[in-house]
C-alpha cells in the first residue's frame, strides 16, 4: 500500500499538534522574566548604550584632535602611522574600560 502525501498550498507546512508547543502549555515562570533577570537586562542595556556613547566620542574626539597629525603620518611614515594606530587603539581599550568599569559600578550600586 502506497502512502500518498496530503496536498498543500505551496509555502505551508502541515504540523502535527504534538509537535506544536502553544503559548498556554508554557509554566507561568518560564513567560515572565524573574525580577533580578529583568534587572540585570536593564543594566546591560544601559551599559552598552554608555558604552556605544563613548566609543563614539573617542572616535570622534581623536578625528577631531589627531585627525590632520594621523593623516600626515600615515602618508609620510607608515611604519609609525602603524604604531601609533595600534597604540590608539590599545588605548582606547584600557581607558574605555576602566570609565565603563566605574560607570557600570555605579549603575548597579543599590539606590538609596
Amino acid at each position: 500500500m502506497v502512502r500518498t502525501q496530503p496536498q498543500r498550498a505551496a509555502g505551508t507546512y502541515l504540523l502535527k499538534r504534538k509537535h506544536v508547543l502553544a503559548f498556554t502549555d508554557l509554566p507561568l515562570n518560564l513567560l515572565f522574566m524573574k525580577q533580578g533577570a529583568a534587572r540585570s537586562l536593564r543594566a546591560f542595556a544601559a551599559e552598552l548604550a554608555i558604552y556605544a556613547v563613548l566609543v563614539t566620542g573617542y572616535f570622534f574626539l581623536v578625528l577631531h584632535v589627531l585627525g590632520n597629525w594621523l593623516y600626515q603620518l600615515e602618508t609620510q611614515h607608515r611604519v609609525l602611522y602603524a604604531v601609533v594606530a595600534i597604540l590608539l587603539i590599545a588605548g582606547q581599550a584600557v581607558v574605555l574600560d576602566a570609565v565603563t568599569t566605574v560607570l557600570f559600578r555605579l549603575l548597579r550600586r543599590p539606590w538609596r
